[in-house]
C-alpha cells in the first residue's frame, strides 16, 4: 500500500521533496500508532464508514480506484492522521479491559 500511495505521489511533478518528505513523516505517524499490522484493518474500518462495504480482499483494489492522483495520496494521509487520534485511548481501554479479564480468570 505504502509504495503504490508513494509512487502516485511522486508521480505528480508539481510535488516538491520537502512535500515527500512531509508525506513520509505523515505516514510514520499513522503507523507509529496503529501498528503496520493494522495499518490494512484501519483503512478498512475508515472507508467503510465513508463509502460502501470495502472486503479485506478489495481494499487496495479500491484505493488504487480512488487514490489515482498525489492530491488524493495528500488527502487520504491528512484523513486518517486525524482518525488516528482515536486509536491510542481505544488501545488503552483494550488493554485495561484484557487485564480485568485476565485478573478475573486467575
Amino acid at each position: 500500500m505504502k509504495n503504490y500511495l508513494f509512487s502516485i505521489a511522486v508521480k505528480d511533478a508539481k510535488k516538491e521533496s520537502s512535500e515527500i518528505d512531509i508525506l513520509q513523516g505523515r505516514w510514520a505517524i499513522i503507523v507509529d500508532m496503529v501498528g503496520l499490522k493494522n495499518f490494512p484493518i484501519f483503512l478498512r474500518y475508515y472507508l467503510n464508514a465513508k463509502q460502501k462495504l470495502v472486503r479485506k480482499e478489495q481494499l487496495f483494489k479500491n484505493i488504487k480506484n480512488t487514490v489515482n492522483s498525489s492530491d488524493k495520496v495528500f488527502v487520504l494521509l491528512d484523513e486518517l492522521e486525524k482518525k488516528q487520534v482515536y486509536i491510542t485511548p481505544l488501545r488503552i481501554r483494550m488493554m485495561i479491559f484484557g487485564m480485568s479479564i485476565l485478573k478475573k480468570m486467575r
